[in-house]
């Protein structure tokens, strides 16, 4: 499985590049959360949710 790196505050907004800001997201997620309006918000336990500009928000992680 493939993953992009991507920083939770951008980086040109000042995110810093270490553990804390940064999660992977899988090609096509990194792509839509840079060009289109869904939103991945990192959970207290490590995981992401996601959101949507329809009003869908992700409940639990996706199974392993």
């Amino acid at each position: 499985m493939d993953a992009d790196i991507d920083h939770i505050i951008a980086w040109a907004a000042g995110g810093r590049t270490n553990l804390k800001d940064l999660r992977p997201l899988c090609p096509p997620d990194h792509v839509r959360r840079h060009t289109t309006r869904i939103r991945y918000r990192p959970r207290p336990d490590g995981t992401t949710q996601v959101l949507t500009p329809t009003g869908y928000t992700s409940d639990e992680p996706p199974p392993f």
